[in-house]
């Protein structure tokens, strides 16, 4: 006769084991169930342990963090404690710099009211001398309008005598202007009937011609230009017709000679040219 064992465990060979109750296989099927409900509850126990001993040196080095935070916040603390020290005496300093500000405040306000009232009093004052003002403009007005128009016809006076220089003036230099052309001429003159030959000759025309260089020169320098109307039509304008000269080549009216040169000065004729001009 044989005896179960819930372990599995046989009995020694030569020995012989105590008498037990005999389980049935309903009953052993539960105790297994029990042993392997068991078995899962441990793994889950120890796999919970795990986890917990985990959480643990987290928890820890988190209590390591806050120990280290909780150090720099009684060491700020510790700052801010001093700093609270120093102002609550710069406090009392300004405390007293305000009681001084305020008592000079006072003074200051008591010599604004005394300031207003002579305020007040040179405004009536200036009120009496604006008035008086006002009167001596009425009273001076006339003299004022009086003086104004003197003040014009001087103006105007003084325009007309400028205009009136300036016309003589203008009228003096062109005179001038034209009485040197005479000199000009005679150069021109010259120049036509110097001989062309021998060495005297030709010095003298390069002397002659550039004393006329020189004096076309100065004449440009206050605007004066020659006219020379050769081959142009008659124009009365700037042209005085000395004489006629048949020319059946050209047109009537034409200028075919020259006898003596035109001059403007500017835009105005300073003197005509002197021309013969083929019959009308």
């Amino acid at each position: 006769m044989s005896f179960y064992d819930p372990y599995g465990r046989r009995p020694r060979r030569g020995t012989q084991s105590e008498p037990s109750q005999v389980l049935t296989a309903s009953q052993i099927a539960k105790i297994e169930a029990a042993f392997e409900e068991l078995n899962k509850k441990a793994a889950h126990w120890e796999t919970q342990a795990k986890q917990w001993q985990t959480t643990a040196a987290e928890s820890q080095a988190v209590a390591g963090e806050w120990k280290e935070r909780v150090k720099a916040l009684e060491s700020a603390l510790a700052e801010s404690q001093a700093l609270a020290d120093e102002a609550r005496a710069n406090c009392d300093h300004w405390q007293e710099k305000a009681d001084e500000a305020q008592d000079k405040f006072i003074a200051w306000e008591t010599k604004a009211e005394e300031l207003e009232s002579t305020a007040k009093e040179a405004e009536m004052r200036v009120s009496e001398l604006e008035a008086a003002l006002l009167a001596a403009r009425e009273g001076h007005m006339e003299e004022a309008e009086r003086l104004k128009s003197i003040e014009t016809d001087f103006l105007d006076s003084k325009q007309r005598l400028e205009r009136r220089f300036a016309i003589q003036a203008e009228a003096q230099r062109k005179e001038v202007l034209r009485d040197l052309l005479p000199v000009l001429d005679n150069l021109d003159r010259a120049l036509d009937h110097l001989p062309g030959e021998g060495n005297e000759a030709q010095q003298l025309r390069q002397g002659v011609e550039l004393t006329r260089q020189s004096f076309l020169k100065m004449l440009a320098g206050h605007e004066v230009r020659p006219v020379n109307p050769l081959g142009e039509a008659f124009d009365p304008q700037l042209h005085e017709a000395v004489g006629t000269t048949p020319n059946p080549a050209l047109p009537p009216g034409t200028v075919v000679g020259v006898e003596q040169k035109g001059y403007t000065v500017g835009d105005e004729l300073l003197r005509p040219a002197r021309v013969l001009v083929t019959p009308l």
